[in-house]
């Protein structure tokens, strides 16, 4: 056998001291020969943390909020859906009908004719109510027409004030017709008719007509009108009136620059003329 190489001296007696020198701590701990003669020792990589998987609540909680609100309205609609529609009320309600007592048969008048029915009369076209125009009379203005309330207030002293006493006292519309007669007179009717239902307009249209300071001339008897005779501006003479009868004011103007004009002749215009009303 071949005999081991002896070890040399010095390097036992490295050994040795580095053994002697060691620290108390260090001899409890077994130490490898490369860490005592300053070896390089290979260190084993750490292992990273595994990652742990979390899910926040206020996620979870939204989301299942989302889920159910989509949920919910979906519901909702299907149920609709195949629900059947509820019919809608009649619009007119069947009203009682209750049997005729025999005290009444034969109480209740019968129906006016068309041409009878005031109201129906009032309401038709009033340019067909005026009088008509006299034979060989000349026709200067309006005949048988409608007058626009701007074009009826032109024709007063103060336009603006008329205007708006036209309108706010309901004033619904004016029918105007006009002649001269062949001794010069000139006649003159407009029709004034008010709301229905504006009573207190067509009071004042006679109780406010003016007459102070003026001959008053006496109305036709049963006709709820007044009259006044004055000289106006021009100089003419004239015979100014008004009626009324429901809804309606008839102004009547009679005017003559060579005398003053007979009353008779406006007692005659008015009295016809409320006839046809």
């Amino acid at each position: 056998m071949p005999e081991p190489e002896p070890v040399p001296v010095a390097e036992a007696v490295s050994v040795a001291e580095a053994v002697a020198e060691a620290e108390p701590a260090a001899v409890t701990e077994p130490v490898s020969v490369a860490e005592l003669v300053g070896a390089p020792t290979e260190t084993a990589p750490e292992t990273p943390p595994k990652k742990k998987r979390t899910i926040r609540t206020r996620k979870l909680f939204t989301g299942a909020l989302v889920l159910g609100v989509i949920g919910g309205v979906a519901a909702g609609y299907t149920i609709q859906a195949l629900r059947k529609p509820t019919p809608l009320p009649a619009l007119s309600v069947t009203q009682p009908v209750y049997p005729v007592s025999s005290i009444y048969v034969g109480v209740q008048p019968s129906a006016l004719p068309a041409g009878s029915d005031d109201a129906t009369v009032v309401n038709g076209d009033l340019t067909k109510l005026l009088l008509p125009t006299p034979a060989g009379a000349t026709i200067p203005f309006y005949d048988h027409g409608w007058m626009e309330l701007a074009s009826e207030a032109s024709l007063c002293d103060d336009p603006g004030s008329c205007f708006t006493s036209n309108v706010t006292e309901g004033v619904a519309r004016i029918a105007d017709t006009s002649w001269k007669r062949g001794d010069g007179t000139y006649v003159e009717i407009r029709i004034f008719q008010y709301q229905p239902g504006d009573s207190d307009s067509v009071d004042k249209a006679y109780t406010n007509f003016p007459a102070a300071g003026h001959s008053t001339l006496t109305m036709p008897a049963g006709v709820t009108a007044s009259g006044y005779e004055y000289k106006d501006s021009d100089g003419a003479n004239d015979d100014h009136a008004v009626a009324v009868h429901g809804s309606l004011a008839v102004y009547f103007w009679v005017t003559s620059t060579a005398r003053v004009p007979d009353p008779s002749i406006i007692n005659d215009l008015i009295t016809r003329q409320m006839a046809r009303l």
